[in-house]
């Protein structure tokens, strides 16, 4: 059933106590999952199951005080063997974790963004959750990826299998796209976020901190949350993240910031 939003709205104040996560940038996301904290209050919860594929153990891994995944911690677990991403947690209410069975799970890296960790898929690998999300206009996808392939067609990153979603087309160059309605170029083999704006009236694709404004669209979101929709070719990503809000101007340019300045691209 849909979740209860309470107090959902503009942009917040940074926090104190050395973290600032994306929720305490906007609050009342209605779903996030990440390599890091959503906020300083959920510091300390689960945030990924990993699966090693020396012996096909998985284990649950959890933010640290500073926000970061615990890699030390992961490091131990891998040992000599590779790491694929069974389940990433849904920091904000745990309703909507995404999960994959084996055969068909990202991969894991513990270095691929400087020394921070990222997991990649193939155009095989997907992530999708169990529940169905609810969510009526206005609403914000926010994510951040690199495309390390070009794409025969058009590639959904993150959406509700339906309408809702934003990727790439298929270009020499990185096209961003949201709803088919508006799109931003940017380099391949480059980190980008990427805050997709839906007011029911315009959407706002808003990449690295730069807005680009297209048509209306009116379709609520009411069935999965998946990635790798249309697994069309290979890319990287960090975090994922569902507002019941159509982010402002300000809420996506300090989204962006706190996005680049935490992961350091």
């Amino acid at each position: 059933m849909p979740f209860q939003l309470i107090g959902v709205g503009p942009m917040q104040l940074p926090v104190a106590g050395g973290y600032t996560g994306p929720g305490d940038v906007v609050g009342g996301a209605y779903a996030w999952w990440g390599l890091r904290a959503y906020s300083l209050a959920t510091i300390g919860n689960n945030c990924v199951k990993l699966r090693r594929d020396s012996d096909d153990a998985t284990q649950d891994f959890i933010t640290l005080a500073n926000g970061s995944l615990d890699v030390a911690s992961i490091a131990t677990f891998k040992g000599a063997a590779n790491l694929f991403v069974d389940t990433l947690y849904d920091q904000v209410a745990g309703a909507l974790n995404l999960v994959a069975v084996s055969s068909v799970q990202p991969s894991f890296t513990l270095s691929g963004l400087g020394t921070k960790p990222i997991f990649s898929h193939t155009s095989t690998q997907t992530l999708q959750t169990i529940g169905s999300a609810t969510l009526a206009l206005p609403f914000t996808i926010s994510w951040i990826g690199k495309r390390t392939s070009n794409f025969t067609t058009t590639m959904a990153v993150i959406g509700d299998i339906s309408t809702n979603r934003t990727g790439f087309l298929n270009s020499a160059d990185t096209i961003f796209y949201f709803q088919d309605l508006v799109g931003a170029a940017a380099a391949d083999n480059v980190w980008h976020a990427v805050q997709a704006a839906n007011t029911a009236l315009s959407q706002d694709l808003n990449v690295d901190g730069s807005a680009n404004a297209g048509g209306n669209a009116t379709t609520a979101w009411s069935t999965f949350v998946r990635t790798n929709i249309d697994g069309a070719g290979n890319y990287s990503n960090v975090e994922y993240g569902v507002w019941p809000i159509a982010f402002s101007g300000g809420n996506s340019t300090a989204m962006s910031a706190n996005q680049h300045t935490y992961w350091g691209f």
